[in-house]
């Protein structure tokens, strides 16, 4: 599995960060084929917020729909952040006709206090 086509991770960011960004997407898709999770990390500022965005909505958007993404904050001022980061991704990386606007705009990325009293499930 490749990244979506309909996503373009150098919206706003130099050709040679994108480039790279994209080839991690890559290789985490490779390996969420081997595994059932993989651990994103690299210093601050290098693109994980828009890598794990690119990553879970190519993810969700192939035949793995029936899937779940879990995105796990530290902190309530993390978890604002990456609210803000999937709105811009939504705007800037997915190209404007594409369906993936609307799978990243609904439940693909819902905080886990939304999905689990949606189910009805204790915290």
């Amino acid at each position: 599995m490749k990244i979506h086509e309909d996503i373009n991770l150098g919206a706003t960011i130099s050709p040679q960060d994108a480039k790279r960004q994209e080839k991690t997407v890559n290789r985490l898709l490779e390996l969420l084929n081997l595994e059932p999770g993989v651990i994103l990390a690299d210093e601050v500022g290098m693109g994980k917020t828009f890598v794990a965005l690119a990553t879970a909505v190519t993810y969700i958007a192939d035949a793995n729909r029936h899937k779940r993404i879990l995105i796990l904050t530290p902190s309530k001022e993390l978890k604002d952040k990456w609210d803000k980061d999937i709105n811009t991704f939504r705007i800037s990386c997915i190209k404007e006709k594409s369906p993936l606007k609307k799978l990243a705009k609904d439940k693909a990325f819902e905080s886990i206090k939304e999905l689990l009293n949606e189910e009805n499930t204790p915290i």
